[in-house]
């Protein structure tokens, strides 16, 4: 099989896209070390980067469970490379990172969590044949605009991601060149004027992953009531969030009561016939204090 450098390593950049249709780079600062808290496990600092537009990235610190390091023939990238980046790809799928412009280091498990014990082996979850061409097209294309050259598709790290083998993602990707989407030479692809022409799906895609991302986190930071609090004030429209119109008449009683049981504004703001705005202006999200009656 032919190989190539190591995503991390010395040689050439290498985007791993998910399943969402995020294109990502992994900077892994080796080696893994021993924690010296007491505590059995290993770790590493890594950056995972979204390759787009913005500067985004997400820095972790990987800690390796005793569990899984029992199971690896060694701490070695050869050896735990491939299973790591898809580890972190998956916390991506799952939209358990964030993407910051700067941020702290976020502890994230590197487990048992993805290993088949009685298999033997890592399990990332098995893509469908079309889950496999789209996630092909979208890394010829996002390697193609953003580091330039012929791309990879031999990679056992995708054939361990997507459940399958090298060979079967070969079959898929040679049945796309026959389509005329890119043009092959041994394991590698080169993108032609037809697939690069469909920059603005594939960049939707992305953004919208982005989205349903940033949603989730802000969801888990407690922002829908920061949200609620603007949409209701009339500073932002409620298709930038996660509320729908829907739900505004709701959320402006909900809010108005809970103001007013915890008597926190007078009780005649309780009606309908209120200055909302007044009301909205007057009581920033730390002073109602919506996370605190359990709401998250």
């Amino acid at each position: 099989m032919t190989t190539a450098p190591a995503n991390g390593t010395a040689g050439q950049k290498k985007i791993y896209v998910t399943l969402s249709g995020l294109p990502l780079t992994f900077a892994l600062k080796w080696p893994f070390q021993k924690s010296t808290s007491g505590a059995d496990f290993w770790f590493l600092h890594a950056d995972v980067r979204l390759e787009s537009a913005e500067v985004l990235h997400a820095p972790v610190a990987v800690n390796l469970s005793a569990t899984v390091r029992e199971v690896l023939p060694s701490l070695e990238p050869a050896d735990i490379e491939a299973p790591l980046i898809n580890s972190l790809r998956k916390e991506v799928d799952k939209r358990q990172l964030e993407f910051v412009k700067s941020g702290k280091l976020v502890p994230v498990q590197f487990s048992s969590r993805y290993y088949d014990f009685k298999r033997g082996k890592w399990v990332f979850g098995k893509a469908s044949d079309a889950e496999l061409e789209l996630l092909v097209a979208r890394k010829v294309y996002w390697q193609t605009k953003l580091i330039g050259g012929a791309v990879w598709i031999g990679d056992p790290t995708e054939a361990l991601y997507l459940e399958t083998t090298v060979e079967h993602i070969l079959e898929i990707a040679h049945k796309m060149a026959e389509t005329g989407l890119m043009t092959f030479e041994g394991e590698y692809a080169s993108a032609n004027a037809s697939l690069m022409a469909q920059s603005e799906k594939f960049e939707a895609d992305m953004r919208t992953a982005l989205t349903e991302l940033e949603k989730k986190q802000a969801f888990e930071r407690g922002e829908p009531g920061l949200r609620c609090v603007q949409i209701l004030a009339g500073e932002v429209q409620p298709h930038n969030t996660v509320l729908t119109l829907q739900r505004i008449d709701c959320l402006e009683k909900f809010f108005l009561r809970f103001l007013h049981f915890n008597k926190r504004c007078p009780a005649s703001f309780a009606s309908d016939n209120i200055d909302r705005r007044r009301v909205i202006n007057t009581y920033t999200l730390s002073q109602i204090a919506i996370g605190s009656y359990g709401g998250r």
